[in-house]
């Protein structure tokens, strides 16, 4: 529960409106997710029956994945490209998208 406090802590400081901001809320949010990568695993090991220990442990590491991959995926539609085509796009998709995708997390947590 606390992993998720501080994902939640990270992705709001994500938001402000600055480079080293969201750099720092990126650093914030690296050790949620990190501590949810340990933590998670070890909770599930401890407190799980013997027998199922082992296929629990392996759907962790198969939905860390999994939300590696649908991060990934978010992050798609996201403009890339030389600044020619940037001014092409729409304003929204330069300069709100990111904080759609950073915003995520904090609903996933709070979930």
């Amino acid at each position: 529960m606390l992993s998720n406090v501080v994902v939640i802590v990270g992705s709001a400081i994500c938001l402000i409106p600055n480079d080293k901001a969201l750099m720092f809320g990126r650093f914030v949010y690296g050790l949620g997710g990190g501590g949810m990568s340990v933590f998670v695993p070890k909770f599930i090991s401890e407190t799980s029956p013997t027998e199922y220990a082992g296929a629990y442990g392996n759907m962790t590491s198969v939905s860390l994945v999994f939300g590696l991959l649908l991060a990934a995926l978010v992050g798609l539609p996201a403009p890339t490209g030389d600044l020619a085509s940037l001014q092409q796009q729409d304003a929204f998709m330069i300069h709100g998208y990111y904080r759609i995708v950073l915003a995520v997390p904090i609903l996933l947590s709070v979930v």
